[in-house]
């Protein structure tokens, strides 16, 4: 949903090999063509490689986000913590309408 939303990606830049990470740290910068984003780790973890496709071609984020378009690989560090922070399957789209709400964003992502 949130791919979808973000419009035309211009630069992305993730945090450096060697990074240590909370969960909800922000791993990785993403430029728009209307804002720049901050991605949230999604676990607590080692930066242990970064994509390099992202340097030449950060619109791979977008457009191939579970093949091409990955941002980093991450050495995990507190698994068993993170994990039941995490959502999936049927409740990912009502955390994401929440979240849009708590951040008054409206239907293409935007500030209200």
């Amino acid at each position: 949903m949130g791919i979808r939303q973000s419009g035309e990606i211009y630069m992305c830049r993730v945090k450096r090999v060697g990074t240590e990470l909370d969960q909800g740290q922000s791993l990785a910068v993403v430029e728009l063509a209307k804002s720049i984003v901050s991605v949230k780790s999604p676990v607590s973890g080692l930066v242990v490689e970064v994509n390099p496709i992202l340097e030449e071609q950060p619109e791979r984020v977008h457009k191939d986000p579970y093949g091409e378009g990955w941002l980093a690989r991450i050495q995990l560090t507190r698994w068993d913590g993170d994990s039941a922070a995490l959502v999936h399957g049927q409740g990912v789209e009502p955390a994401m309408r929440e979240y849009a709400w708590l951040n008054r964003l409206d239907e293409a992502g935007r500030s209200e």
